[in-house]
């Protein structure tokens, strides 16, 4: 499609968007970049920075990879003891 930019999304948030861009050129989709591809968890932690202020501390319900990109935008990823203590 020239002159035309694609972005690819999934709702698997297993993946990170490195793991996306491989899976996708393993399977035959050639010129794209990185920064074309979205996974659930890297939304989800953009929608975090744009709501939060500054960055927190989150409890986040989900796997260890969305946990981990979470971290990666600058939030503290606590456990349920510690939101249970605040309460």
């Amino acid at each position: 499609m020239k002159g035309k930019k694609i972005f690819f999304y999934t709702n698997m948030s297993k993946l990170s968007r490195t793991e996306l861009h491989c899976k996708l050129t393993r399977l035959g989709f050639s010129n794209i970049d990185p920064t074309q591809c979205y996974t659930s968890a890297e939304v989800t932690a953009q929608y975090l920075l744009s709501i939060v202020e500054d960055k927190k501390k989150v409890y986040v319900v989900g796997d260890e990879k969305l946990k981990l990109i979470v971290q990666e935008k600058g939030f503290e990823v606590v456990n349920l003891n510690e939101v249970e203590d605040r309460e």
